[in-house]
């Protein structure tokens, strides 16, 4: 090919690419290969090779999309720490590490699943703290759900219990509403 139809080629191809990734589009496509196949390195090339590519063409990405694509690569990391603290027994620094899973991360669901568990688990403990009259233990419990609670964990369940042990109340006035 002559450099003319080269050039033609390459800035069709491009575009071709361009058009074929828009905004959120591009988003969905690469996180969604990301999730496939988890290899970071290859979402990050093809990342930048995207970013590149509408920066060629002069295409203003917005900056929310650009903060998604960023924010799936701590969310994958921050999901396989879970996982490793988990492992070790470490539940509650675990669940700190899966309440940063994003939504559009693969592994949300497994890891709200985790949180969920383990804020159910605080829970049958602080009843039966309740029931065998474990004050002080109780009031440890309280401290954990409100490092929960700074960490903005927002399972269901974590929520209704949180509204009742951040009244203020003295133990045996928590006694009676939990």
């Amino acid at each position: 090919l002559t450099p003319i139809l080269q050039k033609i080629n390459q800035l069709a191809t491009k575009f071709s690419i361009f058009i074929g990734m828009p905004g959120e589009n591009a988003k969905s496509v690469l996180i969604g290969k990301y999730n496939n196949n988890g290899n970071e390195k290859e979402f990050q090339k093809e990342k930048k090779a995207y970013l590149n590519l509408c920066e060629s063409v002069g295409y203003n990405i917005d900056e929310s999309i650009v903060d998604s694509l960023n924010v799936i690569v701590d969310s994958k990391k921050s999901y396989n720490q879970g996982i490793k603290l988990y492992d070790q027994g470490k539940k509650r620094d675990a669940v700190l590490k899966f309440n940063k899973v994003i939504s559009e991360d693969s592994n949300f669901e497994e890891a709200q699943e985790y949180v969920s568990t383990y804020v159910e688990s605080l829970y049958k403990l602080q009843q039966k703290y309740i029931e065998t009259g474990k004050r002080k233990k109780l009031k440890k419990m309280l401290k954990v759900y409100d490092d929960l609670n700074e960490a903005n964990v927002t399972v269901l369940d974590f929520n209704d219990i949180y509204s009742i042990t951040s009244q203020g109340y003295d133990i045996s006035e928590l006694e009676k509403h939990l």
